[in-house]
């Protein structure tokens, strides 16, 4: 929407862009959990978490996507229009592809960041892996098994990303044998 040529299309995704990225994740989390019931809006802890979660992981993720698309060569639009492809058409065989290409390490590192953010949600009494290391460091008093177990997990999560992402990168991006 930010490089729709509709001015109030760029208005709405600017204010939510920059609303979203310039506080943090933890005022976003509390604002849903704890204001929306006010507002008469009730969503669960695991509603809550998700809604605040995507709504910022989205923020971060569109720029990166915006980004891509702008760093791809305007001959590149005009080449798919010279061959009559619409712009949905132009979007999804010939920019899109390049732009996600060479985006792909910063989605990597957004989607770290997410899966590493996902712990905020345990202070809203959500069960998730850092929660479950809390757990267990007060119900076994175990703390240096559990947080180490904990982040044991992430790695695991971080090397899969990783891995995925490699994969991804080698459809994506034409590369001379």
């Amino acid at each position: 929407m930010r490089l729709s040529r509709r001015t109030i299309f760029k208005k709405i995704a600017g204010f939510y862009i920059e609303s979203i990225r310039s506080t943090p994740l933890l005022a976003q989390l509390y604002f849903f959990y704890f204001g929306l019931p006010s507002l008469h809006i009730n969503l669960n802890e695991i509603q809550t978490g998700i809604l605040a979660l995507s709504l910022n992981s989205g923020a971060y993720v569109a720029e990166i996507v915006r980004a891509g698309i702008v760093s791809i060569p305007e001959g590149q639009m005009e080449a798919a229009t010279a061959y009559g492809l619409s712009y949905l058409q132009r979007m999804r065989y010939i920019i899109l592809p390049q732009a996600l290409g060479v985006t792909i390490p910063a989605l990597l590192g957004q989607f770290i960041v997410l899966v590493k953010d996902s712990s905020l949600v345990s202070l809203i009494s959500v069960l998730e892996l850092t929660r479950a290391g809390q757990l267990m460091a007060s119900e076994r008093f175990m703390p240096a098994e559990g947080f180490f177990t904990v982040a044991a997990f992430y790695l695991v999560i971080y090397f899969a990303l990783k891995y995925l992402s490699t994969l991804w990168q080698r459809r994506l991006i034409y590369r001379e044998q």
